[in-house]
C-alpha cells in the first residue's frame, strides 16, 4: 500500500515522506493520505447551515419585499465555499506514516506539525465508521495509545481494515510489548 495507486487509493510513495521525519534505520511501511471526500466529509454540517439559511432567505424574500434575499444568499455561499476551501487546505497539509517503529500523523500546509507515538505504545488498533464513511467505503483507524503518548486516529481513510492489518502487522514484527510499570522502592 505504500506504492502508488489508482485515483482513489490514498497511498502515496514513500520517497514522498519528507526525510527528516524519518530516524536512522526506519523505514515506512505504510503513508497515506485521507480520501478526498475528507473534504466533504468535514464541510457538510457547515454547507447543510448555509443551504438552510439561503433556502429561508429565498423563501422569506418572496412574501417580503424589502427583504435582502440575494444578499443572505450570497453570504451563504461565501460561508460553505470558505469552509470548503480551508477543508482542503487541511486535507492537503494531512499524512499518516506508519514506519517499522512509529505512527506519525503529520499536520499542516504553512507551519509542519509531526505527532508521533513508538508502536510499542499502541495497545489496540479498531476501525470505526460513521454512517458517512461506511456510505463512502472509508472509515477512521483508532487507536488505544500510552497516555503520555499524541495522536489520534487517521481519518476518513479508504481501505480501513487494509490499512489496519498493516498497522496489525508492524506492531507484531516489532514484538509488541506492554509498557513495564515504573520499579517500586522496597524500603522499609
Amino acid at each position: 500500500m505504500s506504492g502508488a495507486g489508482d485515483s482513489a487509493q490514498p497511498a502515496i510513495e514513500a520517497a514522498m515522506v519528507p526525510a527528516r521525519l524519518l530516524n536512522d534505520g526506519e523505514i515506512v511501511i505504510l503513508a497515506i493520505k485521507p480520501h478526498p471526500y475528507f473534504v466533504l466529509l468535514g464541510s457538510w454540517p457547515v454547507i447543510a447551515v448555509c443551504a438552510l439559511v439561503a433556502a429561508g432567505a429565498y423563501f422569506a424574500g418572496t412574501g417580503a419585499g424589502r427583504f435582502p434575499t440575494g444578499s443572505v444568499i450570497t453570504f451563504a455561499a461565501l460561508g460553505a465555499t470558505v469552509r470548503v476551501l480551508a477543508a482542503a487546505l487541511q486535507w492537503l497539509g494531512r499524512l499518516y506514516v506508519l514506519t517499522n517503529r512509529r505512527l506519525l500523523w503529520v499536520y499542516g500546509t504553512i507551519r509542519l506539525t509531526v505527532t508521533q507515538c513508538p508502536l510499542e505504545q499502541v495497545r489496540q488498533c479498531r476501525v470505526a465508521q460513521s454512517a458517512g464513511e461506511r456510505a463512502l467505503g472509508l472509515g477512521t483507524i483508532l487507536f488505544t495509545i500510552s497516555p503520555n503518548c499524541g495522536g489520534g486516529g487517521w481519518m476518513n481513510v479508504n481501505q480501513p481494515h487494509v490499512v489496519q492489518k498493516a498497522v496489525e502487522s508492524a506492531r507484531k514484527a516489532i514484538g509488541h510489548r506492554p509498557p513495564t510499570p515504573p520499579p517500586t522502592s522496597d524500603r522499609k
